[in-house]
This record gives structure tokens, C-alpha cells and sequence, in this order.
């Protein structure tokens, strides 16, 4: 959407059309959700909020879900089943486990690091 936004803005007068866009189409979100979080900032400890903020978390699992499903079908289909499993299983290994030690945390953050850099080239 907000390549639209600015595609049609540049198109119609240029460089300050494209920032206008830009900012007439984020703006007014930002605005919403900054608000919105200031008023459930003021009334975090109603049963009310705490309520709806625990139906959210769901909710947002599910998403999460679906997300990785549809990403992993992709990367199947473009680097194949092997090197996907591979890229999985390296991941599940460096992630951290709450009760290591001090030195084998900061080895698997180190190659959490490497990898990660490893996997952006």
C-alpha cells in the first residue's frame, strides 16, 4: 500500500508528492496506535484490559502460525526439502535453553550471530 501511495505521489508532483503521500498514509496510524496504546497504558490494571490482552495472545499464536506455514511451504519450494530441514534444525540447536551456562550461552549466541549473517549474504 505504501508503494502505491508513492507511486502515485511522485507521479502526480514529484519528490514532495511521494513524501506527502508517505506521510498522509502513515500518519494517521501511527496517530491511532499511539493513542490507542496511551489509553490502554492508563487502564492496564482494569480486569477488563488484562482480560483482552489474554485473548490476544492466541490469537497472535495463530498468526504466527499460519506466517511460518506459508514461509516454510515457500522455502521448500525454492531451496528444496533438505537444505530446509537443515536451515530448521541449525536453528532449533542455537536457540538458547534457559538453564545452560554462562559459556555456552555466549558460544550459541555467537553462532546464532554467525549464522544469521551467514543466512542475509
Amino acid at each position: 500500500m505504501l508503494l502505491i501511495a508513492a507511486f502515485v505521489g511522485y507521479g502526480a508532483t514529484g519528490w514532495f508528492g511521494l513524501f506527502i503521500s508517505l506521510v498522509a498514509t502513515v500518519l494517521p496510524s501511527a496517530a491511532a496506535l499511539i493513542i490507542l496504546l496511551k489509553i490502554l497504558q492508563h487502564f492496564r490494571q482494569s480486569p477488563v484490559v488484562k482480560g483482552m490482552t489474554l485473548l490476544v495472545q492466541p490469537v497472535i499464536a495463530i498468526i504466527m502460525l499460519v506466517l511460518t506455514w506459508d514461509n516454510s511451504e515457500e522455502s521448500i519450494d525454492s531451496i528444496g526439502i533438505l537444505q530446509f530441514l537443515g536451515i530448521v534444525l541449525i536453528s532449533l540447536w542455537l536457540l538458547p535453553k534457559e538453564n545452560t551456562s554462562g559459556s555456552t550461552y555466549r558460544y550459541r549466541l555467537c553462532l546464532r550471530r554467525y549464522f544469521l549473517v551467514l543466512m542475509n549474504i
